[in-house]
């Protein structure tokens, strides 16, 4: 009986892991996308800037 509640308690620290991987992974690919999106008006600004300082 000890052995089994042993094992359900580990259970409950990987589904803890899995649980946080999970969220690191979606907060990955947000920034990701974002960085999608913003990236290219973020390269342009810099363009015009440097363009300006010529």
């Amino acid at each position: 009986m000890l052995s089994l509640l042993t094992i359900l308690k580990q259970d409950e620290r990987a589904q803890g892991l899995v649980e946080y991987a999970l969220l690191i992974a979606v907060i990955a690919l947000v920034v990701v996308l974002a960085m999608m999106l913003i990236g290219p008006s973020i390269g342009n600004a810099f363009s015009e800037v440097g363009s300006a300082m010529d």
